[in-house]
């Protein structure tokens, strides 16, 4: 008797009730594309290899073509600046994109590790140099982890970095 008062119960449920949530068709996506660049609605390049979203509410992406900062409205490029280093990014492709304790945002590069200074607007470039032992290994910077401590890991194509911005 229990067992028919139980798949009396499963088919009520089924045939007469709503089951609450979203409806998966109402669900609408704004889409952005780079075909529009002379726009601000528009991205450098429809590549998106990373996202983040900083603790001001910008969301950045990261693309083939450099990073973008989204405010809701707009976009902004952020690319490379071969004349003026402090100026952009040390190359193009972004890899990965992360937030540090102080609120900068670190760029992992297909050509060095970057560091947007939110609070002098500029950008700093770091390298491997052969002569510093100190140095990241390699200039091809896959991505970036913050970790819970404050530590930025830096993953290479030559290895794991840790960066320990207590020291």
């Amino acid at each position: 008797m229990k067992v028919y008062r139980l798949i009396f119960l499963v088919l009520f449920m089924t045939l007469f009730c709503r089951v609450s949530g979203q409806d998966m068709t109402s669900i609408k996506f704004d889409t952005y594309y780079s075909e529009y660049a002379k726009l601000e609605r528009a991205l450098s390049q429809n590549t998106i290899l990373c996202l983040m979203q900083d603790s001001r509410g910008f969301i950045w992406i990261g693309t083939w073509d450099g990073l973008n900062r989204f405010d809701g409205y707009s976009f902004k490029l952020f690319t490379q600046n071969l004349s003026n280093p402090e100026k952009g990014l040390s190359d193009r492709t972004v890899n990965d994109i992360e937030e540090d304790v102080f609120g900068n945002i670190w760029i992992a590069t297909d050509r060095g590790l970057n560091l947007y200074d939110y609070k002098n607007r500029t950008f700093k470039s770091f390298f491997y140099s052969f002569a510093n032992d100190n140095s990241l290994p390699s200039d091809s910077i896959n991505c970036l982890e913050m970790d819970s401590r404050g530590w930025l890991w830096v993953g290479t194509s030559k290895g794991l970095c840790l960066y320990d911005f207590h020291k």
